[in-house]
């Protein structure tokens, strides 16, 4: 089970040159099985991956994509380690694909947010540290903060280079496309949806693109279902899934907003008690409690309000709530329209044009959900 990378042959695909070409590509993406389509008669042009031609002692692979070739790999390496799935010589279908893809990216999405919370909360740490270092004079904060340090660092490492927040992001683009490629095929529609997508986002999905076609020319044929079927499922579905999330992501946006304000709140009344205590009652700024002055508490307190902030703003900040429950909202509406012309024109050459433009539209919103969801990626910011 896994994509497979499509290899189409120029000429005969007998020859020992192709045989030990094709090879060489399995050797070098050892998770995924190189095939040639079963027919050359009607491929599609998204089918493959890439062109083999050989020729004067040669072969030369064309319009092949390193990147996307590796990307490829990754997932079948993904699918075999997280999800037991074994290499084999079965293609998926289409639903078994995008369940695959959308199980990775889930995956992947929980690692990623679990760093964000770590190094999130790494930096309040740090805050801590060095204020009670410097205002409490506790010498061995100073050792706390360089093993906090350390810990950020080591932590920062490991997730970039585990790369959850790209695959994350790449793998709901994939799943994404799959869905709705397989809503297209299941109603008969010959469309390629990946072929949506706009042209300045083609080149950073391009793996996406050949992986949905290596799906279609390889994969198990998709049973046809009545349109009826298919407006329940896709476009009931995906309204009612929008407006869900949307009421979600808002509840996490209000509960960012609320901290924050409350903070400030605090961060006022703290500035105007130490302002009263520093020119009113300074003898009281001098007393001591658990042998630290209320001064250096006060300002341990003023600096701990403000690593609450950075917390929320670097943990919910790197979520994009605010465009995600917009987009959401838009997108919900989008479906709940499209019920009503559904409605509206029973006839099924209408109906099939309101399937494909509803296709096009989420491919769009998709490739603009990558734009700025990519951008999240976790930074070293101390």
């Amino acid at each position: 089970m896994g994509i497979p990378i499509v290899i189409e042959v120029a000429g005969s695909a007998e020859g020992s040159q192709v045989r030990e070409a094709l090879a060489d590509l399995a050797e070098t993406y050892p998770h995924s099985q190189v095939v040639t389509p079963p027919s050359q008669k009607g491929v599609p042009p998204y089918g493959s991956h890439a062109r083999l031609s050989c020729g004067d002692g040669e072969c030369r692979l064309e319009g092949a994509s390193a990147e996307a070739l590796a990307r490829t790999d990754a997932f079948n390496a993904d699918c075999q380690e997280l999800l037991g799935e074994p290499a084999g010589t079965d293609t998926p279908s289409l639903q078994e694909a995008y369940e695959a893809a959308d199980r990775l990216s889930v995956h992947h999405q929980e690692r990623y947010l679990s760093a964000m919370l770590w190094l999130s909360t790494c930096c309040v740490a740090l805050v801590l540290a060095f204020l009670l270092y410097d205002e409490a004079e506790l010498r061995l904060m100073l050792v706390a903060y360089g093993a906090i340090m350390a810990a950020y660092a080591l932590l920062y490492r490991r997730v970039t280079r585990g790369g959850h927040h790209e695959r994350y992001v790449h793998y709901r683009v994939l799943a994404e496309t799959l869905r709705v490629q397989r809503h297209l095929a299941t109603l008969g529609i010959e469309a390629f949806a990946a072929d949506d997508f706009p042209w300045t986002q083609r080149e950073d999905i391009g793996w996406v693109r050949a992986a949905v076609g290596a799906v279609i020319a390889c994969g198990k044929p998709v049973p046809e279902a009545g349109q009826d079927q298919v407006k329940e499922e896709w476009i009931d579905g995906q309204a009612a899934y929008h407006r869900r999330a949307a009421r979600r992501d808002g509840r996490k946006a209000q509960a960012s907003d609320a901290v924050v304000q409350a903070m400030l709140a605090v961060t006022m009344l703290l500035f105007l008690l130490t302002c009263v205590l520093e020119f009113a009652f300074p003898s009281v700024m001098a007393r001591e409690v658990l042998s630290i002055s209320i001064c250096s508490w006060l300002k341990i307190a003023l600096g701990c309000a403000s690593a609450v902030t950075l917390f929320v703003s670097g943990y919910y900040g790197s979520l994009s709530l605010e465009r995600k429950v917009h987009d959401h909202e838009r997108m919900a509406l989008l479906f709940e329209r499209a019920a009503d012309e559904y409605e509206r024109k029973p006839d099924q050459d209408a109906r099939h044009a309101l399937f494909r433009q509803l296709a096009r539209e989420e491919v769009i919103e998709n490739g603009t959900w990558m734009s700025y969801c990519i951008e999240d990626r976790p930074t070293f910011s101390l």
